[in-house]
């Protein structure tokens, strides 16, 4: 049955009593620190005004707070489950009022429990896939990034009338010349068979030094320098399909190309239209333009392993910075990443601007970009790998108070790496009092290994978890893996 509603003094908020036998009106399906408290309402009022709220437990009824932080109104809420924004450890309570804030329907007080430290195997787990992606990225970075630089440089020249050009051939085999393009359209208006950007443009091309006849066929033979041969070969009688491209908002038609099979020399382009008027031309280095197809894939796997790297390398670091090591090792390696980094993001755009550069200057960009790119990467390299040994190397202390986002969670986190002792975790722990009996990881990281402890000279409780000291070492254990016996059941116990 139900009992009668209690009046309250005039001030205050009368509260609906609870249905006898029932289940409670309000149920905490997850109350832990660093994440959104969620409940449910059973037996919910009935009023259309009804709503819920939050609040410190010791705050009146009329503490309301804002809207949709502090309270909801339950018509617009999954009352099976519902939630109020995460919370810091400690003491909290709900409450659901009937109509619109008259009535108090229902309360219900609890406590927000602290994040529990994530297991140490887990941990090490993730370590170890964080740092086996890192490698892959920084494999597929190294290959990629220097590709991609060469694959930048194919592009065309600015639009010009005549070219000089010189030709290196340091292979000696010959070079596979210059593609030449020209503005316009594949169209043929006057229908005779024959392009009109053919019939109105003319390219004369000349070069100065020897010349392969069939190279790179087998039987290529090396001719003497003749400046009078012309080395354009244009392209209108063998135009299907036409290749186009678009450059700086223009249709560029591509019409030949020049000094194919031309050894070292300076090759001279003009081009021209029947009326001895200058034409526009764009050039494009026909050997990097070879490069081209490493472009898109090196980009993409670029892309692959430049995010693999960082979101690696930031999880990495997040669980090493979190580790015993002393804190002049952690700041010695921050400043040595920054350094890294510093040179790094000086060093790279220099030495991309260098290899692209055709001017006079280049190697002044060249080289120190790529003595400060080198170096940079270098010590990048060399601190990351410090700050990921140094989140290993101390057992499992590294991963204490990573659970929770909340600021509470740091000074979990400080309390359970004070001091100099070595931290060992321990499942199935018994206390009497004096000693600890339980399992420790063994050297494959399980949790196998059997001991019983020297006695303990203190201990102290964070949260859910008791650290158990001993003279030299420190023991971790939860409270879900904590049975304390009593030492009369014991008596080795009491031997010292």
């Amino acid at each position: 049955g139900w009992e009668d509603i209690q009046f309250v003094p005039q001030g205050t908020q009368k509260q609906e009593s609870a249905p006898i036998g029932r289940e409670e009106s309000i149920e905490i399906l997850e109350a832990v620190a660093g994440k959104p408290v969620r409940f449910k309402i059973n037996n919910r009022p009935s009023s259309n005004d009804a709503w819920v709220g939050i609040y410190p437990p010791n705050a009146s009824d009329q503490d309301h707070g804002a809207e949709n932080n502090r309270w909801k109104w339950l018509r617009n809420i999954d009352v099976n489950n519902a939630t109020f924004p995460k919370q810091g450890p400690g003491p909290q309570s709900i409450r659901v009022f009937a109509d619109g804030g008259y009535t108090l329907h229902a309360r219900k007080d609890f406590d927000v429990s602290s994040a529990e430290p994530a297991d140490p195997a887990v941990v090490e787990s993730k370590r170890k896939t964080g740092f086996m992606f890192l490698v892959i990225g920084m494999l597929l970075l190294a290959p990629s990034i220097p590709l991609f630089i060469a694959g930048l440089g194919e592009g065309l020249s600015d639009g010009m009338t005549s070219a000089t050009l010189e030709i290196e051939d340091s292979d000696e085999q010959g070079d596979l010349g210059w593609g030449i393009y020209v503005e316009g359209s594949p169209v043929d208006f006057n229908s005779n068979g024959i392009y009109d950007h053919c019939e109105n443009i003319i390219v004369n091309a000349t070069h100065s030094g020897s010349w392969m006849t069939d190279p790179w066929t087998g039987y290529e033979t090396v001719n003497p320098p003749d400046e009078s041969r012309q080395v354009f070969e244009d392209y209108c009688e063998q135009t299907d399909p036409v290749e186009q491209r678009q450059h700086e908002g223009r249709n560029l038609i591509k019409i030949g190309t020049a000094c194919y099979g031309c050894m070292a020399g300076t090759t001279t382009i003009t081009a021209q239209n029947p009326d001895g008027g200058e034409v526009l031309m764009w050039i494009q280095n026909e050997e990097n333009k070879e490069i081209l197809g490493l472009l898109i894939p090196s980009a993409i796997f670029m892309g692959i392993g430049g995010f693999m790297f960082v979101m690696s390398l930031m999880g990495l670091v997040s669980i090493g910075f979190k580790s015993n090591a002393p804190a002049s090792s952690k700041k010695g390696a921050g400043k040595a990443m920054g350094v890294g980094i510093t040179l790094f993001g000086m060093g790279l755009p220099l030495f991309i601007v260098g290899s692209l550069s055709t001017g006079e200057g280049r190697m002044a960009m060249l080289v120190p970009g790529a003595v400060l790119f080198g170096i940079g990467a270098f010590i990048l390299f060399t601190s990351m790998a410090v700050v990921i040994r140094m989140g290993s190397t101390k057992g499992h202390s590294s991963v204490a108070g990573t659970g929770g986002e909340d600021s509470d969670s740091t000074s979990l986190d400080v309390l359970l790496r004070a001091g100099n002792k070595d931290e060992v975790w321990m499942k199935e722990a018994e206390f009497d009092g004096q000693r600890l009996n339980g399992l420790i990881p063994d050297h494959r990281n399980n949790f196998t290994k059997k001991i019983t402890t020297s006695k303990i000279v203190a201990q102290n409780k964070v949260g859910n978890l008791t650290r158990f000291e001993t003279g030299h070492t420190t023991y971790l254990v939860y409270d879900h893996d904590l049975e304390e016996k009593s030492s009369k059941e014991n008596p080795f116990w009491d031997v010292n």
